[in-house]
């Protein structure tokens, strides 16, 4: 390469460079800052979807996975869905749990003890921006009589009989004098659900803080008003342990 040529090259090089001026990099910065403003509220929206069904798809598993246990091993086998009725359970891991137990029944046809746990079963979660939001037998958010605007369990079982220590594996700040009492479904050893005429369980996109629901759905807002349209039921059948799985326009 001659002189000449290096030259030209420079000039080419400096010539590119001069392209770029400050208003041209702010006007790029301006358009890229409008398509993220764009983009970002739809991404949020399918991101939280996507947590609502992918909670749906693992708790309805966990269901079908908790009736074949109880059937193959003749046990009562119970789900437990941790609510806020577990004093000391911090907010972030109320309504969003799941394990499985073996149980007994008591006097109530909706109590039961706990026995112990299922071998090699672990605390699953919902994905964040989802929640089991109620477990009983009404469908949806629903208080047994109409739809409301924040989950209210109505009729559901309980799991009674746990020690602390027995919930180390979920927090493991809980005393012994916690109160330890756990909505839950369960199975009989025929695979029925025990203790409800229905059941319900509801995944929705909400979140649970300082005893208040809030919505998750964007442009809402709101604590003690805050339902949600996306959302879907998971209906038990109590005899067949058929599962079928709705959203709203259905119910």
């Amino acid at each position: 390469m001659n002189a000449n040529q290096a030259s030209r090259n420079n000039s080419g090089l400096q010539a590119i460079r001069r392209r770029f001026t400050l208003v041209e990099m702010m006007v790029v910065i301006v358009i890229i800052a409008i398509i993220m403003g764009v983009a970002i509220p739809s991404f949020v929206r399918l991101t939280a979807g996507s947590a609502v069904r992918g909670g749906t798809r693992l708790l309805a598993a966990q269901l079908r996975l908790t009736r074949q246990f109880a059937i193959s091993q003749r046990r009562t086998v119970a789900l437990l869905l941790p609510g806020d009725e577990v004093t000391g359970l911090p907010d972030d891991l109320c309504y969003v749990a799941m394990k499985a137990a073996i149980v007994e029944s008591t006097a109530s046809a909706s109590v039961f003890d706990f026995v112990e746990w299922v071998d090699g079963a672990q605390w699953l979660y919902v994905p964040r921006g989802a929640v089991i939001a109620e477990a009983d037998d009404d469908v949806g958010i629903a208080n047994g009589g109409s739809f409301t605007t924040t989950p209210n369990d109505n009729t559901f079982c309980t799991v009674t009989g746990l020690a602390p220590d027995d919930l180390q594996d979920l927090e493991t700040t809980l005393s012994s004098s916690t109160g330890v009492s756990i909505r839950a479904i369960v199975f009989s050893p025929t695979g029925r659900v025990k203790g409800l005429s229905e059941a319900d369980i509801t995944v929705a996109q909400l979140l649970y803080t300082n005893g208040n629901w809030i919505s998750r759905t964007p442009g809402t807002t709101g604590t003690s008003t805050a339902c949600t349209a996306n959302q879907f039921n998971i209906n038990v059948n109590v005899f067949t342990g058929r599962i079928k799985i709705e959203s709203p326009p259905a119910y």
